[in-house]
Order: C-alpha cells, then sequence, then structure tokens
C-alpha cells in the first residue's frame, strides 16, 4: 500500500479496527463520532452489518445520510445527530462500538464517559 495514497490508508485502518469486532453478517455497530460516516458506510458495505452512526454535528448527519442513500445502503446506516458520549442507545442494543480519531474527546485522561457509553451497549 502506497504510503501516498490517503484513502487507502484510511479504509485500511476502519477494516483493522472494525475487524477487531469479528462483526457477522447483520450485526448492529456503533460508530462513536463518525464525522460524515465514511467510515460508517465502509462498514456496512464491508461487514455487512448495520451501523449506527453518531456526531455531534447535525450537518455531517445529514449529509452522511444522503451519502448512505446515494450509495444505497441507507437501510445499514443510520447516522445520528447526538453526543457519542450519551448516545441515547438502548442498552445491550449494540454488538459493537468503535471510534476512530473521537475517543479524545471524552472527558479526562481516562476518557471515562465515553468508555462507558461504548461498553454499556
Amino acid at each position: 500500500m502506497s504510503p501516498f495514497d490517503r484513502k487507502a490508508m484510511l479504509d485500511e485502518l476502519v477494516r483493522q479496527v472494525a475487524g477487531e469486532l469479528n462483526p457477522q453478517q447483520g450485526d448492529r455497530l456503533a460508530d462513536l463520532g463518525c464525522g460524515y460516516g465514511a467510515a460508517a458506510r465502509l462498514v456496512a458495505r464491508e461487514f455487512d452489518a448495520a451501523v449506527e452512526a453518531i456526531t455531534i454535528v447535525e450537518e455531517q448527519a445529514i449529509e452522511g445520510q444522503v451519502a448512505a442513500l446515494a450509495a444505497g445502503i441507507d437501510h445499514q446506516v443510520s447516522m445520528r445527530h447526538a453526543d457519542f458520549r450519551q448516545t441515547g442507545l438502548a442498552d445491550s442494543s449494540i454488538d459493537g462500538a468503535y471510534a476512530l480519531e473521537s475517543l479524545c474527546y471524552g472527558t479526562g485522561a481516562a476518557k471515562a464517559d465515553a468508555i462507558a457509553e461504548g461498553t454499556c451497549t
């Protein structure tokens, strides 16, 4: 892989992180701090999982859902405008969660609020 191909490198990062969850077809995953949802769309396509993608920026949630619709995977990717530290997702409703470039926004050195939300699902 070329170190000059940023997209390929980021896609591989997502594959490696999501792959650690060992997702099975139909699993529900949470992308905590998803931005515009590029990783969520990749995970939905490549692992055939449903992804609840959480972003605190409303514009990102809207544009990400439009992108999922354009990609034909809007039934698998649900973009949500919420704080990933308080998703509103029901306990035990998610099979796995991942955070890419967002965990640093958790509170304190231990990021306890973000970790708690990611593990209680």
